[in-house]
């Protein structure tokens, strides 16, 4: 699944799948993830994520590191995000529970295609 946190023109917001960056949006885009994850069993849910995020900034925040776990905590299992135009720092969380996923979370993957 592919989604954007900002629009260079909003008058579009309706062609794409958008979630503005606001705690009400981010709640309710939890509550899609867990539905769609129940109603569509797969091996691996695959989340990218265009970021409201400063650009050439590597530094992750505290925000991020809670927005990506409460992501991971909802049913994806990998985070592609990007928007800040560097690379910043990858995160394997292993799952010591037997027949869980571990979880991948890839905060900025610089200017890939």
């Amino acid at each position: 699944m592919g989604v954007t946190q900002i629009l260079n023109r909003p008058q579009y917001a309706s062609y794409i799948n958008y979630v503005p960056d606001t705690p009400k949006e981010k709640e309710k885009f939890l509550s899609t993830i867990k539905k769609i994850k129940s109603e569509n069993p797969a091996d691996l849910f695959i989340l990218g994520l265009h970021t409201n995020e400063p650009e050439y900034i590597s530094k992750v925040t505290e925000n991020q590191e809670k927005w990506y776990n409460e992501l991971l905590e909802a049913g994806v299992d990998i985070i592609w995000a990007n928007h800040a135009h560097v690379i910043k720092k990858q995160k394997i969380l292993t799952n010591k529970d037997s027949g869980k996923n571990d979880k991948l979370i890839m905060y900025g993957n610089g200017n890939t295609i």
